[in-house]
């Protein structure tokens, strides 16, 4: 297992697995507190939240989407709903849809279809205004561009100065004998001797909310992915840092890492910032310390020279991936030797 898989395994978007059409064909990022269902009702994708709830059903290809329009209108008011204007758009991945809103005594609901190719999907939506449903179908992406965007560069890069977070607003400068390298994606991944570790800011993509709320919904995201892969989970570990910085490890055994590779995955909390992200992998403990010190060089592109005292210091939060039995020991050593003295 290499830092650039892990990332695409468990990170390609911080806080967004990804929600897949049955057929394979579509597919957009996971909307927070949205689930998704298969086949229901005939869909090949159903998405819910709480009473609400947006489907997608295959119609005939190669109609054309204005004919579709007609015959929703049409159905609508045979059944005793007034059909609204029709909204034509596009979706994120480039594919026309629209969607018209019709209301009746027994309520209304959002109808469209959306083009894929010569591929038609038909759209329903309840309990949702049209402007929310448009968000939703706007989303969406061919199954397979969306999962490109997680994969690393083919080619090695020219090592980087710096990694650059959040626009410059934090800092994290090339480690001693490591190279630095920008991924498809948005991570930087830093490569050591025996070690690699990579960052990544969220992008702009990154949902809106409380930082807090959204590390906690992404621990127990990657713990769900982590435990279908087989992974076993421990204990969490904190290191202070220097630099105001406390790094969070938890751990897990996964059955499929290389001999002795240790391998974890995490986030920080920044002031005012979203959540930071991380993956990496190592072998030792000293491979382990090299990865603390390079969180510990961060800098905030205003901070002085000297240390920043505990008050004005950010608060880091980072959830580990362990693999390998002998590693959960070898960690549980190395927490026990710096946990609580900063670094």
């Amino acid at each position: 297992m290499t830092a650039a898989l892990l990332i695409a395994l468990l990170a390609a978007a911080p806080a967004a697995a990804v929600f897949g059409s049955a057929d394979g064909v579509l597919a957009l990022e996971e909307l927070p507190g949205w689930t998704v269902d298969h086949n229901a009702n005939g869909a090949v994708l159903t998405l819910r939240l709480g009473a609400k709830t947006l489907m997608l059903r295959p119609a005939p290809d190669d109609v054309p989407l204005e004919t579709m329009a007609a015959a929703q209108a049409a159905y609508e008011r045979d059944n005793g709903r007034v059909p609204g204007p029709v909204e034509l758009r596009a979706s994120s991945g480039g594919f026309p849809f629209f969607l018209l809103q019709s209301r009746g005594p027994k309520g209304g609901r959002v109808l469209g279809a959306l083009a894929v190719d010569r591929v038609r999907y038909e759209i329903e939506a309840r309990g949702l205004s049209r402007l929310d449903a448009a968000v939703v179908v706007t989303a969406l992406y061919r199954h397979d561009d969306l999962r490109q965007t997680a994969r690393a560069p083919a080619e090695p890069e020219p090592s980087l100065p710096e990694a650059v977070l959040f626009g410059g607003l934090l800092r994290l400068p090339k480690p001693a004998e490591a190279h630095l390298s920008a991924q498809t994606d948005g991570w930087v991944v830093a490569s050591g001797p025996g070690w690699s570790l990579g960052v990544f800011d969220g992008g702009p993509k990154a949902p809106l909310g409380k930082p807090e709320e959204l590390l906690a919904a992404e621990i127990e995201r990657r713990s769900r992915l982590l435990a279908g892969r087989g992974c076993k989970g421990s204990d969490t570990l904190d290191h202070p840092l220097k630099n105001g910085l406390t790094v969070l490890t938890r751990t897990f055994i996964c059955p499929d890492a290389g001999p002795g590779v240790l391998a974890f995955i995490g986030g920080a909390l920044r002031r005012q910032l979203p959540p930071i992200y991380l993956a990496g992998e190592y072998r030792t403990l000293a491979e382990f310390d090299a990865m603390l010190d390079w969180l510990a060089s961060a800098k905030d592109r205003a901070e002085p020279s000297a240390d920043p005292g505990p008050e004005a210091a950010p608060k880091l939060a980072w959830w580990g991936l362990l693999a390998g039995a002998a590693g959960l020991a070898a960690l549980a050593v190395s927490a026990s030797r710096g946990a609580r003295t900063p670094r």
